[in-house]
């Protein structure tokens, strides 16, 4: 399985400038995304950088004022609002997109706590795992999201714990969702 570890310029930069905001400041991350595909074999071009992140709010101005130190682009109050009402918040870094995600769901606190260290390109990194990946696709259920799941399928096969991810979809959907029966079916007939 090849990694995509050939970032380089802005997007290599906003990586190592969020990462080490994060790890400087001890907050529960994972990568997620086509950054995060990339580590599992899938290869798509992005140039953004999307994470689920658990951060409490006491620390939330510390870590944004590193980061508008670091060089993002981003407005403390307004960010901060945004994340305490809404769980989601974009910010940038010279033309990169950064896109945080709250664990509001117990299944985005599955995938954080089954995120792995991976190093791109330099960096360690707390990835998604694929069964994560998948999880979260799932809970999208976008087009886009159902082929990164048939890719995901098809690099992993067997190795990956589905059980896992059913469970943690029937937190959410009921089992006649069409999330299950199209999950059945991608299982039976991988693309490949």
């Amino acid at each position: 399985m090849k990694k995509n570890n050939a970032l380089h310029g802005p997007l290599h930069d906003a990586l190592r400038v969020v990462v080490g905001a994060l790890e400087r400041h001890k907050i529960p991350y994972a990568l997620t995304g086509g950054l995060a595909l990339a580590q599992h074999g899938i290869v798509r071009a992005t140039e953004d950088i999307d994470l689920v992140l658990a951060i409490p709010q006491l620390k939330l101005p510390a870590v944004l004022e590193s980061l508008r130190a670091g060089g993002c682009s981003l407005d403390v109050r307004k960010t901060i609002r945004a994340w305490l009402e809404h769980h989601i918040v974009q910010m940038e870094f010279r033309g990169v997109r950064i896109d945080w995600l709250a664990p509001v769901l117990p299944a985005f606190q599955s995938v954080l706590k089954s995120a792995v260290v991976r190093p791109i390109a330099g960096i360690p990194v707390r990835v998604a795992s694929a069964e994560g990946l998948i999880l979260l696709k799932l809970i999208a259920f976008r087009e886009e999201d159902k082929i990164d799941v048939r890719g995901l399928l098809a690099v992993h096969e067997a190795r990956l714990d589905l059980s896992a991810v059913r469970e943690e979809l029937l937190e959410i959907f009921e089992p006649e969702d069409q999330r299950f029966v199209w999950l059945s079916e991608a299982v039976e007939k991988p693309e490949r």
